[in-house]
């Protein structure tokens, strides 16, 4: 039996330290002191407290132990969610949730995706950055966001859920009055993206932010990572050097690709004024291999047809010929557009003013076209992704 134990905590309005023990039955695995940092003076309700720390746990315990007092429907909520066992401290019915909540947090890290989210909400978001990493906080840091500084991930609490990315949208919740947050995750980060059934919807509810009144806000979703990358080139193009400096490292995948997709963009478009150092691609035994990744995949089929397969080689091995045949037939713009049916989660006050910034920065939607070739991607590919005939 797995259990987790969160105690010892140490409140103030700069910082909170707490202990968490693991074990295994009776055996301790894990003995580490956390601390939560803020730059600014704020109050942290226990209730925010517990749901911030259930995203250290996924579903990997049979037992969790916060020795906080908690709102008493929280024990039934972060159970469902973790499907453990919950323990507090104590309980209360007092409510810790405002009513008057109704600013949107943008969980801002400084890469392509965070960054074009920053330029098309503009003020609609109040920025909200984690400091995991050095060479990310430096970079972040420049564009002012409420900043929480913690050890956690390092400590290897960060590896049973993604939500851990919104601890800090989650703290600062009631001092900064959010009612919603997004984040900067493209459309290919989740097949689902790609059916009519999952982006159209009207409302995302998102356990365990939802806990606490947040609910979530698909937009960058209805993006590619071109898309988002064609956003800062066409807006803000003295950004992009130091956003792929800051995430990516060098002679990596990913820092290769971005810096093929801003070269294919610069030549399609004719931009100009927009520096790239130069970026060395991965050793080829440190490439991906086609047919094990779907979202570089589905991305490197647009690179394909416009960076051609000697430069695409250079992140991928072994593409095959099919793929080169198949993008010679398509135009493949929609990786360039927004799709359309992420704009029915945008909240109605905001809802005119994002779709005015996305044709500022030249971002079109799409068109019929658009979505039959979306189609035929995801029809190509399931042919190495089986998971992919579901939605078809």
């Amino acid at each position: 039996m797995l259990k987790i134990f969160f105690d010892t905590f140490e409140k103030t309005p700069l910082k909170i330290t707490f202990n968490i023990k693991t074990y295994d039955n009776e055996v301790l695995l894990k003995n580490d002191d956390i601390y939560f940092k803020f730059d600014e003076p704020i109050e942290v309700n226990d209730s925010i407290l517990a749901i911030a720390l259930s995203t250290f746990c996924g579903d990997k315990f049979d037992q969790i132990y916060f020795d906080l007092v908690i709102h008493e429907r929280l024990i039934g909520q972060i159970s469902e969610y973790t499907k453990a066992k919950v323990f507090a401290k104590g309980t209360n019915d007092v409510e810790f949730i405002s009513d008057n909540r109704d600013k949107i947090a943008l969980n801002f890290s400084g890469g392509f995706d965070s960054l074009s989210a920053k330029i098309l909400l503009e003020d609609m978001v109040e920025l909200v950055s984690i400091s995991f990493f050095d060479i990310e906080y430096n970079f972040f840091k420049k564009f002012k966001p409420h900043i929480l500084e913690t050890n956690f991930r390092k400590l290897g609490y960060a590896d049973n859920v993604w939500t851990f990315m919104g601890v800090g949208s989650l703290l600062y919740s009631e001092s900064l009055n959010l009612r919603y947050h997004t984040f900067g995750t493209v459309f290919e980060s989740y097949h689902l993206h790609a059916t009519q059934e999952y982006s159209s919807q009207e409302i995302f509810i998102e356990p365990p932010f939802n806990f606490a009144g947040i609910n979530d806000i698909k937009f960058i979703q209805g993006l590619t990572e071109i898309g988002t990358a064609l956003v800062l080139c066409n807006t803000q193009p003295y950004l992009i050097n130091d956003s792929i400096v800051s995430l990516s490292p060098p002679k990596t995948e990913k820092r290769y690709r971005k810096h093929l997709i801003i070269n294919i963009l610069k030549e399609k478009f004719n931009l100009k004024n927009i520096y790239l150092e130069h970026s060395d691609p991965p050793e080829k035994e440190n490439r991906l291999e086609w047919g094990n990744y779907f979202v570089v995949d589905l991305l490197s089929l647009y690179i394909l047809k416009y960076g051609g397969i000697e430069e695409t080689s250079k992140i991928i091995n072994n593409i095959p010929q099919d793929a080169v045949d198949f993008v010679n037939t398509k135009s493949l713009d929609f990786y360039e557009r927004y799709n359309t049916n992420f704009i029915n989660n945008l909240p109605e006050k905001y809802k005119s003013q994002i779709l005015k910034n996305l044709a500022k920065a030249k971002i079109y939607p799409y068109d019929q076209n658009d979505f039959n070739e979306l189609y035929d991607v995801m029809e190509f590919l399931s042919k190495y992704y089986p998971f992919l005939k579901s939605i078809l």
